[in-house]
């Protein structure tokens, strides 16, 4: 009987140690995974900003071959520890057919078949002026696309499909809170540096980004970005996580002044306080001085939203604090409300072109309805349509210029991609929305509430921003808005 015990206790012992031995290099492979993802998400979220937005060719390209390995690491991960499971976005539909529709685009087509689903767009891309690498030739042959430009078209699947590869990475590799934290500062941090570097630059008159002065936007706080409207989306992105972190940070109950009382609260809890509040009032100030009329706006209805939901989740003193940041965000609109009575009176001037420029993209729409012109196409079929030539002052000296981009991302969409485009877009929108309150009512922890409520309002305030600008063109942008997207609907969702 003992030898027969002594046996069974080698044999458990064997396969524990084999167990350890066959664990331990699968369990060293997806942590490094793990953290080589980490890693990268972290890194485009504070790099795109910095490099002007990451509008460069050697910027953007970059930031596709982070996402492309991400993805690829994600891959091997689940390769090797034999699990598939994956969790999904909620417009992956809409998503998907809007891959199709692309795809449609790009497919070349007999001519008699390209008549047949756009007419007008074959006669009047014989307008279209010389295209770089490209020029007419397919009009040429026998064969054709619905885009009129397939190389811009290209590129914008290119993008599209990085910033759904971006969704799938965060959805299923940054799980675990601490990660999903991790990316929260990244987010804050970025901003919190575009903000007083901004600040810096625009109060020391030196009005540079890094060692090259700016040419545009001398009077307005850039950052790290050339246009100061690209430098709001960024902000408010930012601030909404911000005063999510901050509300999070407040106690269920007691005084507002005993926040910052030795007696009831840890010296480093009040200090972050104070931090978090500086930080915000930092970034307040710099998007106010960025004089982006939209940026102001989408912020302040964000904001009030926010304020909104967020008051459901804490006890007083937390209406006092409610009062307080309002307060505090009245006081920076009326200590600049002569920069913004400024800014907000260029109005009257600036409509009438914007208006215009609308009303000409309209035109396009019009001969365009259904598959539209070809994604990224806008700049080279607006030229055909506008009815005056426009002029920009650079250093004084008056050059021809040309818009490319409609600022109004849905429009744009309306163009290049059709009604079709259009509707899938709106369609994946109200999915995300659905899925964003669903996953908000059912999440149990009040703080992971409170930082869910900040994530879905960066989106609310980039998305109310496109309508009047061009944020998500910018790649910095486009990734920094692509995370909150998908941490709105994951934040907390799994355990460490």
């Amino acid at each position: 009987m003992r030898a027969s015990c002594c046996w069974q206790s080698a044999a458990s012992a064997r396969e524990i140690i084999q167990l350890s031995t066959t664990e331990e290099p699968q369990l060293l492979f997806v942590d490094t995974c793990d953290r080589l993802i980490v890693s990268i998400l972290v890194f485009l979220t504070l790099f795109s900003p910095l490099a002007y937005g990451g509008v460069d060719p050697w910027a953007y390209n970059l930031i596709r071959l982070g996402v492309l390995i991400m993805l690829v690491a994600w891959l091997l991960r689940a390769a090797y520890a034999r699990n598939f499971q994956a969790s999904s976005p909620s417009f992956k539909i809409p998503a998907l057919l809007f891959l199709a529709l692309l795809a449609v685009q790009l497919v070349p087509i007999p001519l008699w078949l390209r008549e047949l689903l756009s007419p007008v767009p074959l006669n009047h891309s014989l307008l279209l002026p010389s295209l770089p690498d490209y020029g007419l030739k397919p009009l040429a042959s026998k064969w054709t696309q619905l885009t009129l430009y397939p190389p811009a078209t290209w590129e914008a699947l290119i993008d599209f499909s990085t910033c759904l590869a971006l969704v799938w990475v965060v959805l299923n590799a940054i799980r675990p809170k601490d990660r999903q934290r991790t990316l929260l500062l990244s987010i804050v941090g970025i901003g919190s540096f575009q903000a007083i570097y901004g600040l810096f630059e625009y109060l020391s008159g030196r009005q540079g980004i890094f060692f090259i002065n700016k040419m545009h936007y001398r009077e307005d706080v850039t950052g790290t970005y050339i246009n100061h409207n690209h430098f709001a989306g960024l902000i408010e992105l930012a601030i909404p996580i911000l005063v999510a972190l901050l509300w999070a940070a407040l106690p269920e109950q007691g005084n507002l002044s005993a926040l910052f009382s030795k007696e009831t609260r840890p010296r480093k809890s009040s200090l972050k306080i104070l931090a978090l509040v500086g930080l915000l009032g930092a970034m307040l100030v710099s998007l106010v001085l960025s004089h982006s009329r939209g940026g102001v706006v989408s912020m302040g209805i964000s904001l009030l939203v926010l304020i909104f939901l967020l008051i459901q989740y804490k006890k007083p003193p937390v209406s006092r604090m409610t009062a307080l940041i309002l307060a505090a965000i009245l006081l920076v609109v009326v200590f600049l409300s002569g920069e913004l009575i400024s800014r907000f009176s260029y109005s009257f001037r600036d409509a009438p072109e914007r208006i215009a420029l609308w009303k000409d993209s309209m035109a396009i729409v019009r001969d365009f309805p259904l598959w539209g012109t070809g994604l990224g196409t806008f700049k080279y079929v607006l030229p055909n349509y506008r009815h005056k030539v426009d002029i920009l002052l650079v250093e004084g000296v008056p050059r021809q210029a040309s818009w490319n981009f409609a600022h109004n991302d849905y429009l744009q969409l309306l163009i290049e991609s059709g009604i079709l485009g259009l509707v899938l877009t709106g369609w994946a929108i109200i999915f995300w929305f659905r899925q964003f309150l669903s996953e908000l009512k059912t999440t149990s922890s009040v703080a992971d509430r409170i930082i869910r409520c900040g994530l879905g309002c960066s989106v609310i305030a980039m998305l109310i921003h496109s309508f009047v600008d061009f944020n998500l063109r910018i790649p910095a942008n486009a990734i920094l808005f692509t995370v909150c997207l998908s941490l709105a609907t994951s934040y907390g969702s799994h355990k460490d």
